[in-house]
């Protein structure tokens, strides 16, 4: 198999110092059997077979193998989920032996939940995010009792060429606002912020009739519910770059470890409109995504206190709407919400993901950055500042 490229280097390094996973957790009502649930991973295997890869050093090399053990499935019953999603993001994959995906069912009477967790080192959000929908949609197909089609293979994100390719920025900038606290404890963890039918419309509606993204719209009420606990300053904000489609070569439903980076910089009062900021946000997301560059060479930031100094304040991360058909299945599902690791991207992440039109938010912080104190008082005025933008 191939060395790791650039790109994956840095993600590499920073996984050292701390799980750099991310989960989707799956609200379903109804019946989802063991069987169904098995057999659509085995799917997913022959379908995206990088998912069976691990990442073991030879002769001095980083490469991608495969994986001794296939995809962990684990079943429990009912339990806390929110401590089962932490738990999750902070425990590693194990190198050379655990493959890049594991799932823990919370199997419960009449609604569950699934923790699907990829290796951020291998998959970024968007293709976890193809992977969940099939996922699912297997799972559906056989508990009607059928056998999925086997579409054609998806191949590993771009290899060797794509890296002699990937030119640095230089290092990143240093976040501008800091909670004064050290980085040694670098676990994350996790707040769910799950809007209802009624909240998720307005969100949609309000953003359309304001002329700017529910991603912006989301991220003015965090942004702002920060300045309620930091008052105001400056605020350097990490927005990551999704780069299917914008390589020759690469197209928009490549899987693997495509992402960018963009800095943002904000002074910010607790005074300042929410709605002007979110027309600001949007503008800014949309220049930031045309003038995207890479994130920068590892030569240059693969010092790991480096790269932890060069992370933003916060950062914004947002998957899309996922496409998951569920016509004759036994089971529903209700919502579905993303939580990542904290790395270089943020001393804290609010992540937007919807089904249908439901949205579903995640604040994740690092807990060395950001007290669990600090991290319920910003979550509390995030959801304050949606409300009122909502009303």
């Amino acid at each position: 198999m191939r060395s790791l490229n650039p790109l994956e280097q840095i993600f590499w390094t920073v996984d050292r110092a701390a799980p750099l996973n991310f989960t989707f957790c799956v609200h379903l009502s109804g019946d989802l059997s063991f069987d169904a649930l098995r057999a659509a991973i085995g799917v997913q295997l022959q379908r995206y077979p990088a998912l069976g890869l691990t990442i073991r050093e030879e002769d001095g090399d980083l490469k991608w193998v495969m994986a001794q053990n296939p995809p962990r499935l684990d079943v429990v019953n009912g339990g806390a989920w929110h401590s089962d999603l932490a738990q999750s993001l902070n425990t590693p994959f194990t190198p050379g032996v655990e493959s890049a995906l594991r799932v823990r069912w919370l199997r419960g009477d009449a609604e569950s939940r699934l923790l699907v967790t990829f290796n951020h080192c291998l998959f970024d959000g968007r293709a976890g995010a193809m992977i969940l929908a099939d996922l699912l949609r297997d799972a559906g197909t056989y508990s009607r009792g059928e056998s999925p089609l086997l579409e054609e293979r998806h191949a590993l994100h771009p290899g060797p060429e794509f890296a002699e390719r990937w030119r640095g920025t230089g290092p990143l900038p240093r976040r501008v606002l800091h909670f004064g606290r050290q980085t040694e404890d670098r676990r994350t963890a996790v707040l769910p912020i799950e809007l209802d039918p009624d909240q998720s419309a307005a969100l949609t509606l309000s953003s359309r009739r304001h002329s700017v993204s529910p991603t912006a719209t989301i991220c003015a009420a965090h942004l702002l519910g920060l300045a309620d606990l930091n008052h105001s300053g400056p605020l350097s904000l990490s927005l990551p770059i999704d780069w299917r489609g914008r390589l020759d070569g690469v197209g928009s439903d490549a899987l693997g470890l495509l992402v960018g980076n963009a800095h943002l910089v904000y002074r910010l009062s607790q005074k300042d409109d929410p709605w002007t900021l979110a027309r600001r946000l949007s503008g800014d997301f949309r220049s930031a995504v045309s003038a995207a560059q890479p994130i920068a060479d590892p030569s240059t930031v693969l010092d790991l206190d480096a790269l932890y100094g060069g992370r933003a304040s916060t950062a914004v991360s947002n998957v899309g709407t996922l496409s998951i058909g569920q016509a004759g299945t036994p089971f529903k599902i209700l919502s579905v919400c993303f939580g990542v690791g904290c790395s270089f991207f943020g001393d804290q992440i609010i992540t937007a993901a919807r089904v249908g039109d439901r949205f579903s938010l995640m604040y994740c912080v690092a807990t060395g950055s950001v007290s669990i104190e600090d991290a319920r008082q910003i979550a509390s005025g995030t959801v304050e500042r949606l409300n009122a933008m909502l009303a």
